[in-house]
């Protein structure tokens, strides 16, 4: 059963319980040089695999030879592998199609603003996994659905690298 409206928002208020703290990043020195200002999660044990390769530009997607599929995004071997706990770390082409998109008129977080419009978009990758990104380099009236997009990289702090899409 769903909760009116906003209901369920209230309970969440205020402190991030148990979860890694929301950082703000910005452009400017000791920011990544030429950055935009974006919102990233905090990172964890389990995702620093996938973070230090985009030090290099390189998409690694968590793989599980148990069940023969891959994950994103990175958790805990335990949910990916459960009998065995096995998890390999895989590197993807970056290559795939625009499973959904929104086109944002009005940011949906603080530090988003400065690139209004911009899309955010589902991603599924041809390893069949689905990401949460931004399709950039396009034009917005020519996204849609189905279109072929690779990954491109925007620069973070760090040496860190953000996966967007854009055209293939």
């Amino acid at each position: 059963m769903w909760s009116p409206a906003g209901a369920r928002c209230q309970a969440g208020r205020g402190a991030r319980r148990g979860r890694s703290p929301v950082r703000l990043l910005h452009c400017g020195p000791g920011y990544g040089g030429n950055a935009m200002s974006r919102m990233m999660m905090g990172t964890s044990p389990h995702a620093e695999p996938f973070w230090k390769a985009t030090e290099e530009k390189k998409l690694m997607l968590q793989y599980s030879p148990e069940t023969e599929r891959y994950y994103h995004y990175p958790r805990e071997a335990v949910v990916i592998s459960p009998k065995t706990g096995a998890v390999e770390w895989r590197e993807s082409q970056g290559l795939g199609e625009v499973y959904a998109f929104s086109i944002m008129r009005k940011p949906g977080n603080p530090a988003m603003g400065p690139r209004v419009p911009y899309v955010v978009a589902i991603v599924q990758l041809e390893e069949g996994v689905r990401m949460m990104t931004n399709v950039v380099n396009c034009p917005l009236e020519e996204v849609q659905v189905g279109m072929k997009v690779k990954v491109s990289w925007e620069e973070l702090p760090k040496g860190r690298h953000f996966p967007v899409f854009e055209p293939a």
